[in-house]
């Protein structure tokens, strides 16, 4: 995704507005064959693990920070930057959540039923939305790319910019993890360099953001999977989704997650878990968590 700081978004992106639905909500004119032959399992319809997991945790500090979307108690208007699809809705009832990417496919998604396609404008207007949001985005963009991404971020949301990332831990792991999968993806993260919470932090106060920093899943448990992911890739999907399965509310069509808890920096101290490394210089044990999500907060 390209985007530019400035008074606009860039022409020819593509945009969709989706109600904060359960995925499985009838859609207006994007629902495809292949989501009519659809499994009945949540997990292969809509979501892998690990998007299961950074979604949902971003809808835990999404909630958190609520009171501070002053919006006259009207339905929060949030922008999702990356992925062209609705899947964040499932986790958050009652919000309304656009999706804006620059290469949105009817078929790349099932979350994307209860949708309408339309053409972005040219220009989006500074704050036209309370929350912008972008996951699993920062790994994918050089330095540079970042820093232009999250004065975007800033520049359109009144409110709130939410950013995930692996967390430092993580990142350590990283090389170890990269050379028994041979992974693709984690090659070309770690060759335009991973970010970095202090350096994204940096970043958003330059922009007159101040931001809060949140944990969550625990990295002994992320490690196996990664792994098993990447060595045998139909044996994760099946761990997976036997994984969704479990934590997908019942219902008929497609159930509502829960959000999981997330911890916020700070709040964790090393005393609470004997033995545990400091990594973050603030007295949270960030050595056993695999991502972290720093909130930005409109002063």
């Amino acid at each position: 995704m390209k985007l530019r700081s400035g008074s606009g978004s860039p022409p020819g992106v593509r945009a969709m507005e989706t109600a904060a639905s359960p995925c499985g909500s009838a859609g207006d004119n994007v629902r495809t064959a292949a989501v009519a032959k659809a499994s009945t399992s949540a997990a292969q319809q809509c979501l892998s693990y690990e998007r299961y997991l950074r979604l949902s945790a971003a809808a835990s500090v999404l909630l958190l920070s609520r009171p501070e979307i002053k919006n006259g108690g009207g339905a929060p208007t949030v922008l999702k930057l990356g992925t062209a699809d609705g899947a964040l809705a499932r986790f958050l009832p009652g919000w309304n959540l656009h999706v804006l990417s620059d290469a949105l496919d009817a078929s790349s998604s099932s979350c994307e039923t209860g949708a309408k396609n339309r053409q972005a404008p040219d220009t989006l207007p500074d704050q036209s939305f309370d929350v912008v949001v972008a996951l699993g985005v920062l790994e994918g963009v050089n330095s540079a790319g970042r820093e232009r991404l999250l004065k975007e971020l800033a520049r359109l949301s009144r409110f709130l910019c939410v950013v995930d990332m692996p967390s430092r831990a993580l990142v350590k792991a990283w090389p170890q993890i990269l050379e028994l999968t041979l992974d693709g993806e984690m090659q070309r993260s770690q060759s335009i360099g991973l970010p970095d919470s202090a350096s994204i932090g940096t970043l958003f106060r330059k922009a007159g953001l101040s931001h809060k920093s949140y944990l969550h899943t625990e990295l002994e448990a992320w490690l196996p999977f990664a792994a098993l992911s990447g060595l045998n890739p139909v044996a994760g999907r099946m761990l997976g989704t036997y994984l969704m399965d479990q934590v997908c509310e019942p219902g008929a069509g497609m159930p509502a997650l829960k959000a999981r808890p997330v911890h916020e920096v700070g709040a964790l101290s090393a005393k609470d878990s004997p033995g545990a490394v400091d990594l973050s210089g603030e007295n949270t044990v960030a050595a056993n968590y695999a991502f972290e999500i720093i909130a930005a907060h409109r002063p």
